[in-house]
């Protein structure tokens, strides 16, 4: 994981929200690898409770164990996290990303995330 400052800030064209629910304990993937040459950057991400069951979520991916975690309680309870202007959470090249449930109580999560070509060092359209 890097976090880098490249200075560009996040266009519509180039951010892609992604929102859904995770109701499996254990790795779920969120967004897919986006293909060889390929990365992705996280811009913010949150995640909360829907049960009233406490459950422990870690952020992931394929080489980093731990991005982002938090132990949600109860219903509602979750956590918003957004990267300070001009700075990205890259993942590496092909890699995708998963929410980590420790047991099967539901979850919302949302993704605001960029894909990058790591060979020219921009956001692809």
């Amino acid at each position: 994981m890097r976090n880098i400052r490249d200075g560009n800030r996040i266009s519509p064209k180039s951010a892609i929200p992604k929102g859904g629910a995770v109701t499996n304990s254990g790795d779920t993937i969120i967004i897919p690898a986006p293909g060889a040459g390929n990365c992705i950057a996280l811009v913010t991400w949150s995640w909360w409770n829907k049960t009233n069951t406490e459950t422990s979520v870690v952020l992931k991916s394929a080489s980093i164990a731990n991005i982002d975690n938090y132990i949600s309680e109860k219903i509602g309870a979750g956590k918003l996290y957004t990267i300070p202007a001009g700075f990205k959470v890259q993942l590496a090249e092909n890699e995708a990303l998963a929410l980590n449930l420790s047991a099967a109580n539901a979850h919302g999560y949302f993704v605001l995330y960029q894909i990058y070509n790591i060979r020219s060092g921009g956001a692809t359209d």
